[in-house]
């Protein structure tokens, strides 16, 4: 009976010990899923760290495409003001430059006149 009660305890003691390395293994296993877990969250934490300065970076890069864009538009403002003046201006310079021309014409009328009637003198004369 004592044989008995001691290959009961000693089976118990290795069923024991078996439990405790089973238990043992999984905090183990517990542990490295832990550390496998925090650097998979450190791994999240820098990625989105760097997604943050990516959209801080593509913000400021629209704000200066918008300023950009801005200036852009000033100028062609003022350079569509430039354009309506230089062809007002050109207006101005043709029609001046017909009524010279008109002048020109009448002042070659008068000429032609003038030799006419000096060339009617000396037949006369």
């Amino acid at each position: 009976e004592l044989d008995a009660l001691r290959d009961e305890m000693m089976n118990d003691q290795k069923n024991q010990k078996k439990r405790l390395e089973e238990l043992e293994q999984r905090a183990r296993t517990v542990e490295w899923k832990e550390k496998e877990v925090e650097q998979q969250a450190q791994h999240c934490t820098d990625r989105e760290a760097a997604l943050r300065r990516t959209a801080d970076d593509l913000y400021q890069k629209q704000e200066d495409l918008n300023y950009r864009e801005a200036q852009i538009l000033r100028q062609q403002n003022i350079l569509e003001e430039k354009e309506t003046q230089l062809k007002a201006h050109a207006r101005k310079l043709i029609t001046a430059d017909d009524e010279v021309n008109a002048k020109l014409e009448g002042v070659r009328r008068g000429e032609k006149q003038l030799l006419t009637q000096a060339a009617d003198v000396q037949k006369r004369e």
